[in-house]
């Protein structure tokens, strides 16, 4: 009978931990449409410029009505073997409604071979 009120404690407290990370998190009702991002990436590549430094090159769109404050793109580095070595970022600011912005952030590790979209950040 203790081992069937442990267990039963354990089932009420783990259901009121993922309750709770679905509030602090905003959690997502299935039958509310989810909202499109401010910001999408439509297109990065590896590049580099006529002195030899090392970009990643891209394009976002402002999903947005308004125009925006800010807006940056973070990708995360990695070596080849999987390792995180840095990051890359660039921002813009007053980004216009419907509007492209064609990003060039900078990597300035060496070491790093592939890259991974982190995030986009938006101020409206």
């Amino acid at each position: 009978m203790k081992a069937i009120k442990g267990c039963l404690v354990l089932v009420v407290l783990a259901v009121a931990a993922l309750w709770l990370i679905g509030t602090l998190t905003g959690g997502h009702d299935p039958a509310q449409p989810t909202a499109t991002p401010a910001v999408t990436v439509l297109s990065w590549r590896w590049g580099s410029d006529e002195f030899g430094g090392r970009y990643i090159y891209g394009e976002a769109k402002n999903n947005a009505d308004a125009a925006l404050s800010y807006a940056s793109v973070t990708f995360n580095l990695y070596d080849n073997s999987g390792a995180r070595v840095g990051t890359a970022m660039d921002s813009v600011s007053n980004l216009d409604a419907e509007g492209t912005w064609k990003f060039k952030a900078g990597v300035l590790q060496d070491s790093a071979t592939k890259a991974e979209l982190q995030g986009v950040s938006v101020v409206p």
